[in-house]
């Protein structure tokens, strides 16, 4: 599936070159605003050069507060379209005072090592380069929680 998907995003980037276009998405991704076509393109072509697999073009991402009504300030975010890759999508806590940058970022990350590793069938961990640990459990058969490891 990722060889095609890399295809069909290396013709994308060669149409959003075009004179006139101004933006490009995808569709699974259920994200209700195309990204402009020199993102779109700038994360193409880091992904086809052996960069991070495109997360903000490819997996939606929103937030809620992680609580049920924001009472500690934290906010969980949630995918859509990671499961037309693995067959999951993922629910990832922020910290308190995190902003929603931060935890995107976090959750790239998660993204970028479920789209190389395949999905999550037991309890696992991931070390991230500033040394957070994540456990990335399954919750029911579609869900992966995603929660960091208390330093």
């Amino acid at each position: 599936m990722i060889p095609v998907v890399r295809g069909l995003l290396q013709l994308g980037a060669i149409v959003a070159r075009l004179e006139g276009v101004q933006a490009a998405g995808w569709l699974p991704s259920q994200v209700p605003l195309a990204l402009p076509a020199a993102r779109f393109i700038a994360l193409v072509d880091s992904w086809l050069a052996g960069g991070p697999f495109p997360a903000p073009l490819l997996v939606g991402m929103s937030f809620a507060a992680a609580d049920g009504n924001g009472a500690h300030g934290a906010e969980m975010l949630h995918t859509t379209g990671l499961a037309f890759f693995i067959g999951q999508e993922i629910a990832l806590a922020g910290f308190a005072g995190e902003t929603r940058a931060q935890v995107a970022k976090r959750a790239n990350r998660v993204i970028d090592r479920l789209i190389t590793h395949g999905p999550v069938r037991d309890r696992t961990s991931l070390e991230l380069a500033d040394g957070t640990t994540l456990v990335i459990e399954p919750d029911g058969p579609r869900v992966l929680r995603v929660r960091s490891l208390p330093a």
